[in-house]
């Protein structure tokens, strides 16, 4: 097992061993050929993938679950980041810089260079937020109602229901 994929499986999913095609994908791409793409590309190098590693994370902590990875033939790393009709593109640039580009059907409604991890993540959990909040819309009243387990006289421990229990 290579260090980066032993650092995947401990670092971002403790000690259970979790399979995702983007993950394994991305993995994969420190191994690519010299040549890979007629004639141009190599291995993609291990930081860009912790990069692209840890911009998948985040799409799934948000709540995505529908994910790409792609590697560029001079060293990048693409995760593309689908819901709905929406498209997240993340380009993990060779010198560690990410562009972000947010597709509304196939329109771009953002584009945002040069952006930091931490940055790629504040997007991914903004429009997370975004896409279960608009969730939220369509849910409404298909729940159970909310209840206050310390006041709600429903939850009360009383002598006859006590008694039901014996």
């Amino acid at each position: 097992m290579s260090i980066l994929r032993d650092e995947v499986r401990h670092v971002l999913f403790g000690s259970s061993v979790v399979k995702n095609k983007t993950i394994d994908d991305i993995l994969e791409f420190g191994r690519l050929p010299m040549g890979w793409h007629y004639g141009k590309g190599g291995p993609i190098r291990p930081e860009i993938q912790r990069l692209a590693l840890a911009i998948h994370k985040a799409a799934i902590d948000s709540g995505f679950q529908e994910t790409e990875a792609s590697p560029g033939q001079n060293g990048e790393v693409m995760i593309s980041v689908f819901h709905d009709n929406h498209r997240l593109e993340f380009v993990i640039e060779p010198d560690r810089s990410i562009n972000f580009y947010h597709e509304v059907d196939d329109e771009v409604a953002e584009k945002s260079k040069n952006l930091t991890l931490t940055d790629a993540k504040a997007k991914l959990i903004g429009l997370g937020a975004l896409q279960w909040k608009l969730y939220g819309l369509f849910t409404k009243g298909t729940t159970a109602p909310e209840i206050n387990a310390s006041t709600d006289s429903r939850l009360r421990t009383t002598p006859a229901k006590m008694a039901a229990f014996r």
